[in-house]
């Protein structure tokens, strides 16, 4: 609410208060008027009583009370409420001034200028510029004159802090000067306070930074064409109207010399950031850097973050100039990037250090922390990490309300996608018990149940969906922007990009759990159930997401290395080593490569190559402390007890700990007697703690022929860790050799209560039952049970291969149903799950031919469990056919699959269909001349208006009015040609008579479908977005086969963000009239908005097909395209549109994801 709005209020009021005291002094008089009633006389009667003592009189109980007095006159009653209503009205008018200041306001102040006289041209020049802002600023704005005149940067500063101000405008004016005169030199407190629309972008909070003063021109300058203009920019940037504001910076930049450069390229080069196009930033940058600037420091900073993110070598420079400029000061956005930098480096250690810093210097802030708990996590400071992502949790809530209110839903949907990811990240960090960086951790580290991973594995899922909801939300934003104004939209856009690129992080983690979840089933899993209904495999799953990664992504060696150990993991060793090679060829320095192919040569039985590839991966990187383990491991496996206690000193340096210490225990205690007091000196202190060590401790005491120091040391490993198999199993094998069977076979009962497929003890009870405890069917009972995994009976067979498919043991699957094949070789569903077991692991051949001799074994029988064998045979093997790329076979099975059960339907997108609708108005003309050709067509007075029509297309706009008039002479209830003359007047641009004209139209023929939809179009030029809809809606409802008011009507659904009905408008628009690219456009932006992206994909190619040289058609295609990992298709698009349009923002953006991808 404005001044002027607030003054109407507070007179209004004060009219109310007149009329209420007018009224109450008129009725006062009224009864003044009338006689009052005569007085009755009154006797009373007093009565005396005792009381403390003394007697006093008093009045009866019920005497008569006399008259009370009059209160106050009426008119006192109209003073004062009067006095109440006009304090009312200056609480409110204060109260609105305070709430002005609330962080969902911008609060920009004007204070009065010098102007070395009296300081009336100076409160002049104010007040008309207070005048002018508060007509021209857009959104929750307040705009205020200041009672104070600064006359010092100092002074402003303290100005802006007690106005709560995010903008303050002072400074000069020359004498007599006006603001419309080249007289004011002013100057820019810029301290936002509020929500602020930068925060909002992914990667801006904390590492980037705005100077609080900005000296604003070279010379004095006209302030209302230079100035205003200026604050509108600077308001749209702080609001969040980003590309607004781009706008405004450039043309400002362009049009006046006088202009310091430095606001306007700082925000311009922030924009350019956000958006995505980091090397026009980076020039834009130092553009403003060459400038005059309060503080360069800053600017230089900010040119950090920008190159950093741009990949950059020139990066340093720029970090070692912001230090330079400092000049011993500190800095907490510096801070913040030397910590993301060393943090992508890999030096977490130096990255906490200084993101701890930053957190001092720094108001609080969210990404901040989650950059903080990542480096305590990477460097092994679990509990730091934990502690900190606390406080981030809390922040993230907090920072929701950062940005402007139509940001919120964005902010909390990218910070909650980084803080569960982190989270996630967390806490399997904390399963493996990592010292280290995460990913190097989990090349080395023991396999878990899959189950283990569950709750980690929804926590990365849902940062991904998080992430991929943001990105919808801002593609929406972009499709809404530009369907509204040109050159908008294009920030939304490289946002949903930059956060598209999150999500591609966010997935490689997710992947990473997955391959951790897929290691225990040996090399392939589906389950039973998957392979029947086709729905495929967690190993299978994993590497087609990283698959899918890597078409966006193509040179990122870390998804390299994760498909290759994918591929390792699944037994696929070729596949592996060719990933491995490109994380050779594309980073030699990294260790991961190498390691890798010395996995993949151990799988192999070379050993001797893969611990000469190990040591290579050492020499890359002394800290790979994976190659270590490795090398230890193998010496241990060939008895190297001393080269494995060397790496394992070397492993307990790199990483100090209890588990580096045991293992060293336990190589010391291989390597003999001589080492045996070492070892023990190193286990006593671990075992007061430690299960693991007692574990350990008990074993040397048992080879050094102790075992009741051994029984002891067994006792306390089951009392710090009770869940311990290993440690109940190997009691009671020391129990076993001790002669106490009893309580051997208690500890054994406990080893298979805590781990129920542990083997060993189950072999070692049925060797205690048969032999001293002397209970034979005790002992074929455990027999049994542990024959199941190798049993030779058929059946039993079976048995173990479902049950070995069900938990994704596809190895052991296969083995059982070969076994069972070979003693009855005559059962077709034998033949049918070998295939399905020889499918997991992807001898896919050999799959084919067992389902095709299960599908002759089959028969034509028809009875209903031979019939749902045969259709899950066939599906079987059509999902075969179509991973071996035989699609056509596929096809041909999966259609017959649906002969036989009904329940697959393939259906064709288009007989009949054609493409319509393409703006092009020679087209157009076709159309409609096509139209009037029909039989119910008959030429008659309209032909006067399709000539009119084609002359008005032609620019004709004088011989197009005659030819309507002449169609009105013919027949004055003609509403066509009041649309045309309707759209004549509007090319003329005279819209009032434009409307005038249409409305006739209307009038003579309420359901005339064109003519409100040409009411609808001058409406929505005219931003009367609810009339248009309404009348858009008016001209469906009269015909429904006008493609252009569904167009119309969809893309004003697209601004207002109704995507749903958008894409039924615009697909409706598309299938009504031909050669239609602008509708084919828009129903791909919308189904892009919505994230669908083979509708997306089909409609851009059909705007293509109309239009070769639709540039923003292309260019989307190939955004689509390489979401859907069609990089080929992406890359050939983005080099169409650099050559099409060269110059333009949208061959800037091609240029970015171009070079991305190549």
């Amino acid at each position: 609410m404005n001044t002027l709005s607030l003054l109407v209020l507070l007179a209004g009021l004060v009219a109310v208060a007149v009329g209420v005291g007018l009224f109450w002094w008129r009725r006062s008089k009224f009864q003044q008027a009338v006689p009052p009633p005569e007085p009755v006389p009154a006797t009373l009667d007093l009565q005396t009583q005792e009381q403390d003592g003394a007697a006093v009189a008093s009045l009866p109980d019920d005497a008569v009370t006399p008259p009370k007095r009059r209160g106050l006159r009426p008119q006192s009653v109209a003073l004062a409420f009067l006095a109440l209503a006009i304090l009312g009205g200056l609480g409110f008018i204060f109260n609105q001034r305070l709430n002005a200041r609330a962080a969902e306001r911008l609060v920009v102040v004007v204070a009065p200028f010098n102007d070395g006289g009296d300081g009336q041209t100076g409160q002049n020049v104010a007040t008309e510029l207070v005048r002018l802002l508060d007509q021209q600023l857009d959104g929750d704005t307040t705009v205020a004159l200041a009672t104070v005149r600064p006359t010092n940067r100092t002074e402003a500063l303290a100005v802006a802090a007690n106005e709560k101000a995010d903008l303050l405008i002072w400074g000069d004016v020359e004498a007599g000067g006006m603001l419309d005169s080249p007289s004011l030199r002013p100057h820019l407190v810029y301290t936002p306070v509020g929500a602020y629309g930068p925060n909002a972008w992914a990667g801006y909070q904390g590492r980037f930074v705005m100077p609080s003063t900005f000296s604003l021109v070279n010379a004095p300058i006209n302030g209302q064409a230079v100035l205003v203009p200026l604050m509108v920019a600077v308001g749209d940037y702080i609001n969040g109207r980003p590309d607004h504001a781009f706008v405004l910076l450039t043309r400002l930049s362009q049009d006046y010399p006088n202009l310091n450069q430095s606001l306007p390229q700082m925000l311009r080069g922030n924009i350019l950031w956000a958006r995505g196009f980091h090397s026009e930033a980076a020039q834009v940058y130092r553009l403003a850097l060459s400038e005059p600037s309060d503080a360069p420091a800053l600017l230089a900073n900010n040119l950090a973050a920008i190159l950093r993110d741009a990949g950059d070598p020139a990066l340093l420079t720029a970090l070692a100039e912001t230090v330079r400029l400092l000049d011993g000061g500190d800095l907490g956005a510096l801070r913040a990037n030397l910590g993301a930098l060393a943090l992508a480096e890999g030096r977490a250690a130096a990255a906490a250090s200084e993101l701890e810093q930053a957190r001092n210097l720094l108001p609080a802030n969210a990404p901040l922390l989650l950059d903080l708990a990542a480096a305590y996590r990477e460097s092994g400071k679990l509990v730091e990490a934990a502690t900190v992502l606390q406080v981030a949790e809390t922040q993230v809530r907090a920072d929701e309300y950062v940005v402007p209110r139509t940001y919120r839903t964005l902010q909390a949907q990218r910070l909650q996608a980084n803080l569960r990811e982190e989270q996630g990240l967390l806490a399997l960090a904390q399963l493996l018990q990592t010292q280290g960086p995460l990913v190097w951790e989990l090349e080395t580290a023991p396999a878990h149940p899959a189950a283990t991973f569950r709750s980690i594995y929804s926590q990365l899922d849902s940062a991904v969906q998080a992430s991929g909801q943001a990105v919808e939300q801002w593609r929406r934003i972009a499709a809404s922007e530009s369907a509204a104004l040109p050159h908008t939209g294009i920030l939304a856009g490289g946002q949903a990009e930059r956060l598209e690129l999150q999500a591609v992080r966010q997935r490689y983690y997710l992947a990473l759990v997955m391959i951790e979840q897929e290691r225990m089933s040996a090399r392939s899993s589906p389950s039973l159930f998957d392979m029947l209904f086709g729905t495929g495999s967690n190993e299978m799953a994993s590497m087609g997401m990283l698959e899918e990664l890597l078409q966006r992504q193509p040179a990122e060696v870390s998804l390299h290395a994760a498909l290759a150990r994918a591929a390792l993991v699944s037994g696929q060793f070729d596949v592996a080593n060719a990933h491995y090679d490109k994380v050779i060829n594309t980073a030699p320095q990294r260790p991961e490569g190498f390691f890798g192919q010395a996995r993949v040569a151990e799988e192999r039985g070379d050993l001797a190559r893969a611990n000469e590839l190990y040591a290579v991966a050492l020499e890359r990187n002394a800290a790979f402390f994976p190659a270590r383990r490795e090398l230890a491991r193998l010496a241990e496996e060939r008895d190297d007890w001393a080269a494995a206690v060397a790496q394992r000193r070397a492993l307990a340096e790199l990483r100090p700990g209890p588990l580096s210490l045991i293992a060293l225990a336990h190589d010391l205690r291989r390597t003999g007697p001589e080492a045996w007091p070492e070892a023990e000196q190193i286990l006593i202190p671990l075992s007061l703690h430690h299960a693991t060590a007692a574990i350990e401790l008990a074993r040397l005491y048992n080879d050094a022929g102790r075992p009741d120091v051994a029984l002891s040391a067994y006792q306390d490993a089951r009392r710090l860790d009770p869940a311990s198999s290993v440690a109940a199993f190997e009691l009671g094998e020391t129990l076993a050799r001790q002669g106490d069977y009893a309580a051997a076979e208690i500890s054994f009962r406990e080893a298979l209560r805590l781990q129920p497929e542990h083997l060993e003890a189950r072999l070692a009870l049925a060797d205690l039952y048969q032999g001293p405890l002397n209970d034979p069917n005790a002992a074929e009972r455990e027999f049994q049970a542990a024959l199941r995994q190798g049993v030779n009976d058929a059946t039993w067979l079976e048995r173990i291969g479902d049950a070995a498919l069900a938990n994704g043991n596809a190895d052991q699957a296969q083995t059982t149903y070969a076994q069972a094949v070979q003693r009855h070789p005559e059962r077709p569903i034998l033949h049918y799950k070998l295939g399905l077991a020889q499918a997991a692991r992807g001898q896919l051949e050999a799959a084919a031919q067992a389902h095709n001799r299960a599908l002759e074994l089959l028969g034509s029988a028809a009875d209903p469990e031979n019939l749902a064998l045969r259709t899950s045979n066939l599906v079987s093997l059509a999902d075969v056919r179509r991973l071996q790329g035989q699609l056509d076979e596929a096809r041909n099975l999966y259609n017959s699959a649906l002969q036989l059960d009904g329940n697959r339907v393939e259906a064709q997108i288009g007989l009949g269909l054609v493409a319509v609708g393409q703006s092009n108005w020679g087209v157009a003309h076709g159309h409609f001349a096509s139209a009037v050709a029909l039989p119910a067509g008959e030429v008659s007075a309209a032909a006067q208006f399709w000539l009119a029509e084609s002359l008005l297309r032609r620019d004709d706009l004088v011989g197009a009015v005659r030819r309507y008039e002449r169609a009105l002479e013919m027949q004055a209830t003609f509403p066509e040609a009041y649309l045309g003359i309707a759209q004549a007047r509007y090319a003329q641009r005279d819209l009032a008579a434009a409307l005038a004209a249409v409305n006739v139209g209307l009038t003579q023929r309420p359901t005339y479908a064109e003519a409100a939809l040409f009411k609808g179009k001058l409406l929505q030029e005219q931003n009367q977005m609810a009339q248009a809809l309404e009348a858009y809606d008016r001209s469906i409802a009269a015909d429904g086969q006008i493609a252009e008011s569904y167009y119309r009507r969809g893309v004003l659904h697209i601004q207002q963000g109704n995507y749903d009905n958008a894409i039924r408008d615009l697909g409706r628009a598309a299938d009504l009239q031909a050669n239609f690219p602008e509708a084919a456009y828009w129903l791909g932006r919308a189904h892009y908005a919505q994230g669908r992206l083979d509708p997306a994909w089909d409609a851009f190619q059909r705007a293509i097909s109309y239009n070769a040289t639709y540039v923003e058609a292309i260019l989307y295609s190939g955004l689509v395209a390489e979401d859907m990992g069609r990089t080929v298709d992406a890359i050939n698009a983005y080099r169409t549109v650099i050559e099409l349009d060269a110059q333009s923002e949208l061959a800037m953006r091609a240029r970015l994801q171009l070079e991305r991808l190549t």
